[in-house]
C-alpha cells in the first residue's frame, strides 16, 4: 500500500516507506482482509487505470480494520501489535515512528536487534545467531 503522501503527490521522505512497513506488518500478523483469497489490506476500488485517488481513503480504512476489526472484516491483534502498527501508519508522516521508535517499541525489544550504528559485521553476527537460535528451536520440536 502507498503512503497518503505519495499518492497525493505531495514532497514526501523516507517516512512514506515506513507506511508501507506498518501496512505490510499488519497484512503478515492478520494474513490480510478475512473476506480475501489473497493477503492484502483494505484498498479502495479504482474505476478506471491510474485512478489513484480511490486509494486516498486506504488509511482511514486500515485505522479502522485495527481499532474494529470484527466490523472490518480482519483479525484483532493484541495490544502491542496494534500499537506498532497505528503508529507506522499515521496519516502525518512526521507523526510516524521513526527508526530508532521502531526498536525501541515493545514488539521489538525483545528481539535485542544490534545497534543501530552496528558495524557490519556486529550485524552479520547478530544474522547469524538468530539463524542458530531458529535451527536449535526447530531441533528441538522435532
Amino acid at each position: 500500500s502507498v503512503a497518503p503522501e505519495v499518492l497525493r503527490q505531495e514532497v514526501y521522505n523516507y517516512r512514506a516507506d515506513l507506511y508501507s512497513l506498518g501496512v505490510l506488518v499488519w497484512v503478515l500478523l492478520t494474513g490480510g482482509l478475512l473476506n480475501k483469497v489473497d493477503p492484502l489490506p483494505p484498498l479502495g476500488q479504482m474505476r478506471y487505470q491510474g485512478d489513484f485517488a480511490a486509494h486516498y481513503k486506504d488509511c482511514d480504512m486500515l485505522v479502522k480494520c485495527l481499532a474494529h476489526p470484527e466490523s472490518h472484516v480482519a483479525r484483532r491483534l493484541s495490544g502491542v501489535e496494534q500499537d506498532f502498527i497505528a503508529k507506522l501508519i499515521r496519516r502525518r508522516p512526521h507523526d510516524r515512528m521513526c527508526h530508532s521508535d521502531i526498536r525501541q517499541h515493545a514488539l521489538l525489544r525483545d528481539v535485542k536487534l544490534p545497534p543501530y550504528n552496528a558495524h557490519w559485521s556486529e550485524v552479520d553476527r547478530w544474522v547469524r545467531s538468530q539463524r542458530l537460535e531458529t535451527q536449535s528451536a526447530s531441533s528441538a520440536s522435532s
